[in-house]
């Protein structure tokens, strides 16, 4: 099985932004979803990685299969493959590759800013112990 890149111009990548962007304003459970990876870079791409914060965590279980399906839905209105990650859930790196990409949607301000209070707060957490230990 050979792996398929793809190559967009930057007009056409901000058009598969903006149906994302759509599609995902739509669907009610999401309440933040950012782009991140290598589809931001400019350069080939093998596919898109989108993270969502769900407004109502629920179960993992549950989550990721919404993420699946979710992810099934996008891959086909743009035509790549899209992988959608559930940050709720996610490691504290998963968070902040999220943050350090692009904003879609953001329907809770609030939970935005509490999203990157926790991850920077992890971080510093982490740095801060790493320094303990020297």
């Amino acid at each position: 099985m050979s792996i398929r890149w793809f190559n967009l111009e930057p007009a056409e990548r901000e058009r598969v932004e903006r149906i994302l962007a759509q599609l995902l304003t739509s669907e009610e459970k999401v309440a933040l979803a950012f782009i991140f990876g290598s589809f931001l870079e400019g350069g080939p791409f093998r596919d898109i990685d989108v993270a969502i914060w769900l407004a109502e965590e629920g179960d993992p279980v549950d989550a990721a299969l919404y993420a699946e399906k979710l992810a099934a839905r996008l891959t086909k209105a743009v035509g790549i493959p899209v992988d959608v990650a559930v940050i709720n859930f996610g490691p504290g790196w998963l968070k902040h590759r999220a943050l350090r990409g692009k904003p879609l949607v953001v329907k809770d301000e609030v939970a935005y800013a509490a999203l990157w209070a926790n991850v920077i707060d992890e971080r510093l957490g982490l740095a801060h112990h790493e320094h303990a230990q020297e």
